[in-house]
């Protein structure tokens, strides 16, 4: 098992402990899909975006990026965005693993947001599913802290805010999804997560870690499985 777990892993333990085992214990990733690769290329075009104010030039490999932005940036604050406030670190200590992120925008101490690119905005998160989405939480209790302390520690070579104790609310955090089939728009989703929804989100986010690091002491045949999770994201190579 790796030194941390991040709120993707959590998700992946959720949805089949037995994937995440193969993914996260073994080693045995399923290679990138072009739907993958073409978010991480409209994550890096609006961090350069915010960053510089300029016009950001798409790979090669995706030329339509770009025009897939662009509805959204009326949701995002105008550039340019301090370097301090996009793709934040942090290296949360107060669960039985370090939990490791990054955070793509950080609009002041009281609201964070995440960049969603998605085929269908059937398949975006509501505001009852952020209110216990664990990316949602664990920005959402990091987040203010960023805003107030810079990099504090270093991990797999990136500066991090290493942070013991989470914040408790309010924050207001929101994804902005970009669609990136047929004809570009974006929306936004959001939520206010209190006190009490990250005080419960969060001891369930410890439960689960827990598990996962006994899962991780295993064989993979005594992991259980989730068989109705097979064809989640176009399918399953584990």
């Amino acid at each position: 098992m790796k030194q941390h777990v991040s709120a993707s892993q959590i998700k992946t333990f959720r949805a089949c402990a037995r994937k995440w085992f193969w993914e996260n214990v073994r080693g045995h990733r399923s290679p990138d899909t072009r739907s993958t690769l073409l978010g991480k290329e409209i994550h890096r075009l609006l961090e350069e975006y915010l960053a510089t104010g300029t016009v950001p030039t798409p790979s090669p490999q995706f030329p339509e990026a770009w025009d897939i932005c662009l509805p959204g940036l009326e949701n995002l604050p105008p550039p340019i965005v301090p370097r301090r406030q996009i793709e934040r670190a942090f290296w949360l200590t107060c669960f039985g693993k370090p939990v490791y992120g990054f955070i793509d925008l950080i609009q002041s101490a009281a609201k964070i947001t995440d960049h969603k690119s998605t085929s269908d905005f059937r398949y975006a998160r509501s505001t009852r599913d952020l209110e216990s989405d664990p990316q949602a939480l664990l920005y959402a209790c990091v987040g203010p802290h960023l805003w107030h302390n810079e990099p504090n520690g270093t991990r797999y070579d990136n500066p991090v805010t290493v942070i013991a104790r989470p914040h408790e609310g309010p924050v207001e955090f929101e994804h902005v999804y970009y669609r990136t089939r047929n004809a570009p728009r974006s929306m936004v989703t959001k939520v206010v997560l209190t006190r009490g929804h990250l005080d419960r989100g969060l001891a369930r986010i410890d439960a689960t870690i827990a598990d996962m690091v006994e899962a991780s002491t295993k064989e993979p045949g005594e992991v259980c499985p989730n068989l109705t999770a097979c064809v989640d994201y176009g399918g399953c190579s584990h």
